[in-house]
């Protein structure tokens, strides 16, 4: 439950939202987590 490890999951999460939005082409409901 460390506020730092949630952070670090957040990065990795934009990081894949953003990779996965490149490889769908920008189809994708990351942008309401973003």
């Amino acid at each position: 439950m460390e506020l730092e490890l949630t952070q670090i999951q957040k990065d990795i999460l934009y990081a894949l939202i953003t990779l996965y939005k490149k490889k769908s082409g920008g189809s994708i409901k990351g942008e309401e987590i973003a």
